[in-house]
């Protein structure tokens, strides 16, 4: 991911409601877990069997996204400087996490049904990094 993307991706899970119990930094790092756990159920699927195994969890996982997505689009945005924060703090685990789905999603599209499986990720873009539409400097 590129140093862009990478900064859109953790400024855009910045978004706080006030009162839903939510933080910054809780949407960041529920997104790390979410992109990790679809990376590690994508590195168990090897064959047509592991895709029909693995396509219920994908989608709980693409909920999942899709839920702290809308979270942070119901929050308000954080200061610049809680921003920068986060970006210093979760940056590198994105990226990092964000290069394991990545990977995993190269890899399974190669198995025989993989792109079955990897269609249950739809909410999960590398381009399209949580909520890059709505960060503002």
């Amino acid at each position: 991911m590129n140093k862009a993307a990478k900064i859109a991706l953790v400024c855009g899970l910045l978004s706080a409601a006030d009162g839903c119990g939510d933080s910054h930094e809780s949407l960041v790092k529920e997104g790390v877990r979410i992109l990790n756990d679809a990376a590690d159920v994508l590195s168990t699927i090897n064959d047509k069997a592991g895709v029909d195994a693995a396509r219920p969890k994908l989608r709980d996982i693409n909920q999942r996204w899709r839920e702290n997505q809308d979270r942070a689009d119901a929050m308000k945005k954080p200061t610049q400087q809680e921003r920068q924060r986060l970006q210093r703090e979760y940056s590198t685990e994105f990226e990092t996490a964000g290069r394991r789905c990545r990977i995993e999603k190269t890899r399974v599209r190669r198995v025989p049904g993989g792109a079955a499986a990897i269609k249950e990720l739809d909410d999960i873009k590398p381009d399209q990094w949580l909520l890059m539409n709505v960060v503002s400097p």
